[in-house]
């Protein structure tokens, strides 16, 4: 008997979270260190492989319906889907925007690295404010944070309890 995905999206936040950050903060390397100029200098570049290393295989799957028993195109989902249906992909693209800040992957970053260096975190311009583990790390945790609360969200509020409403009895008309 498989576990229901209640049990599975509320006991796993942490664990996705760390498998995720290692596709987030990797896509986010490559793109920093790549030959081009013009994509190592890319802000948004960064953004994008941080929200297609986050949620890529789920929109992937979710678009050719390969969970289902007869496979088809459908509509991705982050086109129809609300923010906590589209979490992976923005998620992503956050978290891709923290391991950056941190690593002062982008001049961009400036404003906010100077602010963390107020709150207690030694920073010299033109280096990270933190090790690359270390910045992984708080990776992980604002994924989980994401995760744990899409989980709340979907399980444990009306939020995700679709109402199917009960047919109401028609009048006949009579003649």
């Amino acid at each position: 008997m498989a576990p229901s995905l209640k049990a599975v999206d509320t006991t796993l936040p942490l664990l996705d979270a760390i498998l995720r950050s290692g596709s987030v903060c990797g896509a986010v390397n490559l793109a920093y260190t790549h030959p081009n100029p013009a994509i190592a200098s890319s802000l948004f570049f960064q953004l994008l492989v941080g929200a297609l290393a986050s949620g890529g295989a789920g929109i992937t799957t979710s678009t050719l319906s390969v969970w289902n028993s007869e496979w088809s195109f459908r509509t991705p989902p982050f086109l129809y889907g609300g923010m906590v249906d589209t979490l992976d992909i923005w998620g992503g693209s956050l978290t891709a925007a923290v391991y950056g800040c941190l690593m002062g992957y982008h001049p961009a970053y400036e404003p906010y690295t100077r602010w963390l260096s107020g709150v207690g975190v030694k920073y010299v311009p033109g280096t990270p404010l933190v090790s690359p583990l270390e910045a992984r790390s708080v990776v992980v945790l604002v994924l989980a944070v994401l995760f744990s609360f899409r989980a709340y969200k979907v399980h444990y509020t009306a939020f995700g309890v679709t109402k199917i409403p009960s047919p109401q009895p028609t009048k006949e008309k009579s003649e």
